[in-house]
């Protein structure tokens, strides 16, 4: 594996080209199977009504996947891509365009090298991805955790390059790319508490332990805002931290005390 740094050099002279090669190369996603299912997990077909998602459950373009309070879901894809699901989120993919489109929740995406690429669709914002795992929040903030990829606003206006370690979003309209402490996302219960670890894990903990270690050196500084545990580095003190799903992974579900919605 290369250094981050020189992986961040790579990622600026391929960026222009990698769109064009991943239409080029993907082929479409067929079907995912449901391998986990945890509470209220609902699945509806095209054209059946809703009904209780089970294991072993096919899901194809057109399906909706949907989590209620407290639940959790994980499909896999014939490319090997996995897609975990947190509570209250709404999931569907389009197979030709290789989009997976989040409405609403949390997502985490995992994707192989060499599958062929694919499009993250949010309310505000859109990620292509390739080889890559990201944290996907349905309202519009998008975390790399590994890997490289290209963030655009829905309208294609603005777009930027993003690696691991790092967060998306919208702030006034405007694009923003900020560095993201990954430490605290990979100890809670929905990363964590997947019953093997993900096949990308060994990039992850890589651009993890360089995090801890510029942390150490004094590269990076937690910022400001007091400085608590899971601070992202070199972020303004963002509202993202107390909201939602992101609160709910930083600092456990306020409404029962800091118990993990996973917990079971």
């Amino acid at each position: 594996m290369f250094p981050m740094r020189f992986q961040k050099f790579l990622l600026a002279l391929l960026l222009p080209w990698a769109g064009a090669t991943l239409a080029v190369a993907a082929a479409p996603l067929s079907s995912a199977r449901v391998t986990e299912a945890k509470h209220d997990v609902l699945y509806k077909g095209e054209t059946a009504g809703e009904r209780a998602a089970k294991l072993d459950d096919v899901v194809r373009g057109a399906d909706v996947l949907r989590t209620g309070e407290r639940s959790l879901a994980e499909i896999e894809f014939d490319d090997k891509t996995i897609t975990r699901l947190g509570s209250k989120s709404v999931f569907s993919f389009s197979a030709e365009a290789r989009e997976f489109n989040v409405d609403k929740g949390l997502a985490l995406i995992c994707m192989p090298k060499g599958a062929g690429g694919g499009r993250i669709v949010t309310a505000a914002i859109t990620a292509g991805i390739e080889g890559t795992t990201v944290l996907v929040l349905g309202t519009g903030k998008i975390i790399f955790l590994e890997g490289f990829g290209t963030i655009s606003t829905r309208d294609g206006k603005q777009s930027a390059a993003i690696h691991g370690g790092q967060i998306a979003l919208l702030q006034n309209g405007v694009l923003k790319i900020y560095d993201v402490l990954l430490d605290p996302l990979l100890k809670g219960r929905f990363i964590k508490g997947r019953p093997q670890p993900l096949p990308t894990w060994a990039a992850i903990t890589e651009v993890n332990d360089q995090q801890q270690d510029d942390l150490k050196r004094g590269k990076k500084s937690v910022a400001k805002g007091g400085g608590a545990p899971g601070k992202p580095p070199d972020v303004g003190d963002p509202a993202y931290r107390n909201e939602g799903m992101i609160g709910i992974l930083l600092n456990g579900n306020p409404a029962k005390g800091g118990e993990s919605p996973f917990s079971h």
